[in-house]
């Protein structure tokens, strides 16, 4: 039996009108940090049909600089990157060490059955991959 998830529907919020009168709606962004295309464009296409902005990222590294100078709402992190790239679990320890960027929800993506570990460096959740 596959188990399957469903994602709430995003609701945007008003943040005023643009330059032709019509009310600008604000969406949630989501960060997707994953080596897997096939996973990613999943993830990404399930979150944009939800309502969310997603960016996708395949390098921890580059997702890691973006995300200290444009943060999201939340991230999908996969913990087993590329090999010779930022792991999963070095980005999650950078985020819950740093008192900018330790709000931000993080989801870990993982075949790894390493719950405590997600847990005790301040995952919000988790997906286990099939």
């Amino acid at each position: 039996m596959q188990a399957s998830w469903v994602l709430p529907r995003v609701t945007l919020k008003e943040v005023g009108l643009n330059n032709e009168g019509q009310s600008r709606k604000l969406s949630h962004e989501i960060m997707v940090i994953e080596d897997d295309m096939n996973l990613a464009e999943l993830l990404k296409y399930e979150l944009m049909d939800s309502g969310f902005h997603v960016s996708y990222f395949k390098s921890g590294r580059k997702a890691f600089q973006k995300l200290k100078s444009s943060p999201p709402d939340a991230i999908v992190l996969d913990i087993l990157l590329e090999e010779g790239e930022m792991d999963g679990w070095a980005i999650l320890r950078e985020l819950k060490g740093s008192s900018d960027l330790n709000e931000i929800s993080v989801f870990v993506s993982t075949a790894l059955d390493e719950r405590e570990k997600r847990i005790s460096l301040g995952a919000k959740d988790y997906l286990v991959k099939p």
